[in-house]
């Protein structure tokens, strides 16, 4: 039987925008200001760490492992991007882009 394999390369604003709804749903909000920097990277655990400047001063958030796979998937479901349940996932980083392989 032939395997299918796929490619899908997140921008940093796909990846900002899936972290901050995946922080949301789960009860752990990024506030609200405005983006200093965002970095994505990783050579064996990929990640992605941003600053917000808010009135309170500036915050670093870092996301990686299963909390950043999650807040991928999520974002692909809700933007109707069809991830098997089933298949083989696996995040990287690679030129300030996050890659998830999938496998089916």
């Amino acid at each position: 039987m032939p395997e299918e394999f796929r490619r899908l390369i997140f921008n940093d604003r796909e990846v900002i925008s899936a972290v901050m709804e995946q922080a949301r749903k789960t009860k752990d909000p990024v506030p609200s200001g405005k983006m200093m920097f965002i970095t994505i990277g990783g050579d064996k655990t990929p990640f992605v760490q941003f600053a917000i400047e808010t009135p309170e001063g500036q915050k670093t958030f870092k996301y990686d492992g299963p909390s950043l796979a999650a807040s991928l998937i999520r974002f692909c479901i809700e933007q109707n991007i069809p991830i098997p349940q089933k298949a083989q996932k696996l995040v990287s980083a690679k030129d300030q882009r996050l890659i998830m392989d999938i496998k089916i």
